[in-house]
C-alpha cells in the first residue's frame, strides 16, 4: 500500500511560506511543484490501482474524532488495529502542538493561485466538498 497526503493550495502555500527550509520563496515556485506533484499522483494512480491511499489532509483537520480518521484511513486499510500506544502517541503529540502563528495570505497569493492553471482541476477533484478556487 501507499499513501498519498494532499492538501488544498491555499492552506499549504499558508504554511509552506513561513517555513524556513522549504526554499519557496513566491508562491509561483511552490505552484510549479504543487502541480507537478498531482500529476504525479495521476500516474500513482494509474499504476497503483488500489493500492494508492488518499489522504485529505483537509478532512483530518476537520475530523472531530482524529481517532477515527487515522483508523479508518490509515490503519483500517492496512487491515490493522490502532494499538493502544499509538492512541497514547497521537494524544501526546495533540497535547504538544502550539497554535499555528501562520497569517492570512494576501490578496495576491490567494489571486495566484486560484487563477494558476490546473488548480481549479485540482481543487474539483481533490477538495470540492472542502473549499472553492475562490478562497
Amino acid at each position: 500500500r501507499y499513501f498519498y497526503c494532499m492538501r488544498n493550495p491555499f492552506d499549504c502555500w499558508r504554511s509552506y511560506r513561513v517555513m524556513s527550509w522549504t526554499g519557496y520563496n513566491e508562491v509561483e515556485e511552490f505552484l510549479q511543484d504543487y502541480l507537478a506533484s498531482f500529476e504525479r499522483l495521476e500516474q500513482m494512480q494509474k499504476k497503483l490501482g488500489e493500492r494508492l491511499i488518499l489522504l485529505n489532509l483537509d478532512a483530518l483537520k476537520k475530523a472531530p474524532d482524529i481517532f477515527d480518521f487515522y483508523s479508518k484511513n490509515i490503519f483500517g486499510p492496512l487491515g490493522l488495529d490502532m494499538p493502544e500506544r499509538t492512541v497514547k502517541r497521537i494524544t501526546k503529540i495533540m497535547g504538544d502542538r502550539k497554535p499555528s502563528s501562520t497569517t492570512e495570505l494576501s490578496a495576491k497569493d490567494r489571486k495566484a493561485i486560484a487563477n494558476r492553471l490546473g488548480i481549479a482541476n485540482v481543487l474539483e477533484t481533490h477538495f470540492s466538498h472542502s473549499i472553492s478556487a475562490s478562497r
